[in-house]
């Protein structure tokens, strides 16, 4: 590597990025393929399985709407691990490959960024999401009335001074709270706790490798091995947004018949794409054909 290469490296990020790309020059570039291999596809099946999954959470009414906001946000998590945090996570591998020294640091640098901001993002829902369940346990009968978005709207409709939409409200309210507590089923409750602890379970099983890793280069020192095993671990990091929905699918049943509305209806609508673009090559072949037969009269003679 040459001294201008060093300088275009150190003057970005400063010199310790030279040593990090040095470091990452220890491990066999087919590892690094391997791992963008394996990413590529955690990435298309993240992107494919999220926006099945959002466009499903908002027809499901089998999820509170507590519930289904905080669903919707860690799909939405999901989603841009899949179409954001993945790529970055390749090209960053790719600029090791490829040797492009003059894209590894800013690479390192925004793919870094981007990936605590959207674990931070990904912890805090799930946790969350575990204080939702809980407030819906100790609160039971109560919960559908209290934990509501409709207060909210109320108290501004308050300060606005509209007294009469305020009281039609509270009267719409009070009719569907009573509806509500009549009907409440607590085994739903019960289920949809369990379908939470297995969204947690599944999220500390997929984070659990990369945190030894980190927790054993910070007793062992950035030695060849704890590296490797950071690398290797973040494979499994990114693994929980792929699998994420094919967990929503299989413990919300709600969730997953309208999924496979959703795929039925793709499927569908690519049939029928390709059974036309199919009739069309035929009709243009046969135009060609006519085109190409001579005419009465027009025989060679």
């Amino acid at each position: 590597m040459s001294i201008s290469s060093y300088e275009s490296i150190s003057s970005f990020c400063g010199p310790s990025s030279t040593s990090y790309y040095n470091a990452t020059q220890h491990f066999s570039k087919a590892f690094y393929a391997f791992a963008c291999d394996i990413n590529s596809i955690i990435s298309i099946s993240s992107t494919l399985g999220n926006i099945l999954v959002l466009s499903a959470i908002r027809k499901c009414q089998s999820l509170h709407s507590p519930s289904k906001a905080l669903l919707f946000s860690l799909a939405m998590t999901d989603l841009f691990v899949g179409i954001v945090v993945l790529p970055l996570f390749i090209a960053y591998h790719l600029t090791i490959i490829l040797e492009m020294l003059n894209y590894y640091c800013v690479i390192a640098v925004s793919y870094t960024t981007t990936s605590k901001f959207v674990s931070s993002i990904s912890l805090l829902t799930v946790v969350t999401i575990s204080v939702e369940r809980y407030i819906a346990f100790r609160l039971r009968l109560r919960y559908r009335a209290v934990v509501t978005f409709q207060p909210l709207v109320c108290y501004f409709a308050i300060r606005r001074g509209i007294r009469g939409h305020v009281i039609q409200i509270r009267q719409q309210q009070n009719h569907g709270r009573t509806t509500i507590v009549n009907n409440i089923d607590l085994p739903h409750y019960r289920k949809t706790l369990r379908n939470m602890m297995w969204i947690s379970g599944l999220l500390i099983a997929c984070y659990m490798p990369f945190l030894l890793a980190l927790f054993a280069m910070s007793i062992l020192g950035r030695t060849d091995s704890t590296r490797f095993a950071v690398n290797f671990s973040g494979i499994a990091l990114y693994l929980n947004s792929s699998l994420n929905p094919i967990l929503y699918c299989w413990r919300i049943k709600d969730l997953r018949d309208r999924v496979m509305e959703n795929c039925s209806r793709i499927c569908n609508c690519l049939f029928r794409l390709n059974r036309s673009l199919t009739q069309n090559e035929i009709t243009g072949n046969t135009t060609v054909l006519n085109l190409q037969r001579p005419g009465p009269g027009n025989e060679d003679i």
